[in-house]
């Protein structure tokens, strides 16, 4: 069997978790400019970090002029990709 396959194989037998996952954050109210969802936008952020810390990838958090950005990069790759 090739990556992929296994790839798609693997997806095939854990829809559920991952439609649960995902129904989980998109329930996270975290696209506003509205300052009051700040705490919203900051738990959408951290899901998502557990999410890559969980497949071994690099994450970071910037808060800079209340806007709340996460990085994160994959083994291999140098450059870091805003994510959220």
């Amino acid at each position: 069997m090739t990556q992929l396959s296994n790839s798609l194989k693997f997806f095939t037998n854990h829809t559920d978790y991952f439609l649960e996952q995902y129904q989980r954050l998109v329930r996270i109210p975290s696209v506003s400019t509205d300052k009051e969802h700040n705490a919203d936008m900051l738990a959408a952020c951290e899901f998502l970090a557990d999410k890559l810390r969980g497949l071994g990838a690099g994450r970071r958090f910037s808060d800079q002029s209340s806007t709340i950005f996460l990085y994160g990069n994959a083994r291999g790759y140098r450059k870091a990709l805003r994510l959220f």
